[in-house]
């Protein structure tokens, strides 16, 4: 297992004490063996993972209805919505990167390609507002 520091400090507030901040550390685990020590066991990892599964999936069920075009109707949104829940893997929770830090990524790449003067193609916004459900 290795350490790795955030990027930016985290941040919150007390009462009274107004906000605070601190740089920290995060564990990075090399091996499944790593992740099972840290748990305490096997079933207390499995435990672990499938709460972080479920919570993702749900997330990816109201993604799906929030993303869901009015022209297909309710039906046809709602149904999407459970096959994208059914058919949820890691690997596809993963391949998207929708996430800040992976859009923020992606925009500052194009910026420094337009001030280059490089041209970025309809095509290629098209398939990044694809990938990031937009």
């Amino acid at each position: 297992m290795r350490f790795l520091r955030f990027t930016k400090p985290i941040v919150g507030k007390v009462e009274e004490l107004g906000e605070l901040s601190t740089e920290a550390e995060y564990p990075q685990f090399d091996s499944i063996a790593e992740l099972v020590a840290s748990a305490g066991d096997e079933a207390k990892f499995l435990g672990y993972a499938n709460s972080r599964i479920r919570a993702s999936v749900k997330q990816a069920v109201t993604n799906a209805i929030n993303s869901g075009d009015k022209a297909l109707g309710a039906d046809k949104i709602l149904a999407d919505a459970r096959a994208a829940g059914h058919d949820w893997t890691i690997a596809s929770a993963r391949q998207r990167g929708q996430g800040v830090t992976a859009k923020a990524q992606v925009f500052d790449d194009i910026m420094a390609r337009v001030r280059r003067g490089e041209q970025v193609s309809q095509e290629e916004l098209a398939t990044l507002a694809s990938q990031f459900g937009a």
